[in-house]
């Protein structure tokens, strides 16, 4: 049984029975999530900054977007909270700690 996560439409790529599905302009906590699965997979960043076509910065940043709190993920995917301030409350939080 093969297993078929989708965000986006652009970019396939097979990971065993995992197959992600990459569209480049899709919201930023699902090229987050993908990151993160690549990574899990044993990609680098910079390969991945490749098929996300971003910086390695914003693969940095697009991690992060993965510690927001449910509420914030929300609102960062319905677009009342941008990527920016999303990525400083990531940062705050762990000065926090």
């Amino acid at each position: 049984m093969t297993v078929v996560k989708e965000i986006g439409k652009v970019e396939e790529i097979s990971l065993g029975e995992v197959k992600l599905v990459i569209h480049t302009c899709g919201d930023p906590y699902q090229e987050a999530q993908a990151a993160s699965i690549l990574l899990s997979n044993g990609w680098t960043q910079t390969q991945i900054t490749k098929v996300l076509n971003l910086s390695q910065a914003n693969i940095s940043k697009r991690l992060r977007l993965l510690e927001l709190e449910q509420d914030n993920v929300d609102r960062l995917r319905k677009g009342s909270l941008k990527i920016t301030p999303a990525y400083y409350m990531t940062r705050d939080r762990l000065r926090k700690k």
